[in-house]
């Protein structure tokens, strides 16, 4: 994957986390319904946020960068 790409997926991901972030009560474990994805989906959420990171970091570097003076 393109470090390009990997900025593109990231970003999505952490769009669409932040939107399931208000459908979670946050509530204790033994008061949430049985087979609540909220733990799940943390857990694919940080595993992928972390893969992703390296990738993503380096693209937003290069596009900080200064060009080089001719």
């Amino acid at each position: 994957m393109t470090d390009e790409r990997a900025f593109a997926v990231r970003s999505r991901l952490v769009h669409e986390w932040r939107k399931f972030l208000f459908r979670d009560p946050g509530l204790p474990s033994d008061l949430l319904p049985p087979g609540w994805p909220g733990t799940e989906a943390a857990r694919f959420f940080d595993a992928e946020a972390a893969r992703l990171l390296p990738g993503a970091s380096r693209f937003v570097d290069r596009c900080l960068q200064a060009p080089s003076p001719p």
